[in-house]
């Protein structure tokens, strides 16, 4: 009596998870016991993840795993496991959106010339000074200028550094 329950998936008179989702591929009533047993984990997994939209992917969730709930493998893996996948994939598929939908600057803007035509972004953040110096020295050297006003050796980053025991690599 027991192996009967356990082949067909019962355990303590109640199916396991993957029998119920494997079973709702007929009986979609069969779904519904998942979303009670798991919804808790599933929200708490997103809600770590994306706060602000946690409700709305477990809803996105339960509809993306309800709608392939046919390509469900018990060979595979558990019914838990196969649901966190689908929740993964709609919070990665929410993320791209979400970058996807921040509005991209074009290429070259945010951006300024100093110097010898060296670009430098806008936003960077600097000692104190320091822009203006690389600017003075970059407009009256040109771009060696740049190397110099900050101490270092024009003709040195155009020389071969030895490799090897002693090399200082």
């Amino acid at each position: 009596m027991e192996t009967e329950h356990r082949e067909s998936g019962e355990r303590g008179g109640r199916l396991s998870g993957e029998a119920q989702l494997a079973r709702s591929a007929v009986d979609a009533a069969m779904f519904a016991p998942l979303v009670e047993e798991h919804s808790t984990a599933l929200h708490g997994h997103l809600a770590r993840r994306a706060p602000q939209a946690a409700d709305d992917l477990l809803a996105e969730t339960w509809l993306q795993a309800f709608s392939t709930r046919r390509s469900f493998d018990a060979t595979l893996g558990t019914a838990r496991g196969w649901l966190f996948g689908v929740a993964r994939h709609v919070l990665h598929a929410h993320l791209r959106r979400s970058v996807a939908s921040r509005s991209q600057p074009e290429v070259g803007a945010g951006r300024r010339q100093i110097g010898g035509g060296v670009p430098l972004l806008s936003g960077v953040q600097r000692g104190p000074g320091a822009a203006d110096v690389v600017a003075q020295h970059g407009q009256a050297a040109g771009a060696g200028g740049v190397d110099v006003a900050l101490g270092g050796d024009v003709d040195a980053a155009r020389r071969p550094r030895p490799v090897g025991p002693g090399g200082g690599r």
